[in-house]
């Protein structure tokens, strides 16, 4: 693994998921366009390795991972932004493109059972690129989309 992959999963770390950020809306600028980035929350992930231990919470992830990073296409990013939750970004994809990724998203991770947590559950929440946004404006958009998806969980 190279520095800007996570150590628990397939997926990129939450500091190169920064910096790919600011690249891919700096292209979409620039080629004029859309970004979609979907924030996918894992709320199994919190308590996981309290009840099942460590070895369920990473085997969950991976599975987690492996799964997104399967239904992606090749030019898609995931970055797990922290503990339960994951940025994936959608190049050159609208609002609508989005939306059908995250309902494939969300029906393949609950296709996806673990032994004794069962269906891997998923809350994603969608954020576009909007021309003339600022990087800093973009990302308080996504932790602004990831806080609603953990108040929900509540």
């Amino acid at each position: 693994m190279t520095a800007s992959e996570e150590v628990e999963c397939n997926a990129y770390n939450a500091r190169t998921g920064q910096q790919r950020l600011t690249s891919e809306a700096a292209r979409a600028s620039a080629l004029e366009q859309p970004l979609s980035i979907l924030v996918i929350y894992l709320p199994q992930l919190e308590m996981l390795g309290e009840q099942f231990g460590e070895d369920r919470r990473i085997e969950c992830l991976s599975s987690a991972c492996d799964v997104m990073q399967g239904i992606s296409r090749q030019g898609d990013l995931l970055c797990r932004s922290d503990k339960a939750t994951f940025w994936l970004m959608l190049p050159n994809t609208g609002e609508a493109g989005a939306l059908i990724m995250r309902e494939r998203l969300t029906a393949a991770l609950a296709a996806t059972t673990q032994p004794e947590t069962g269906s891997i559950i998923a809350h994603a929440r969608l954020v576009n690129y909007k021309a003339g946004d600022t990087v800093q404006k973009l990302e308080q958009r996504l932790l602004a989309a990831q806080l609603t998806l953990m108040d929900l969980n509540e």
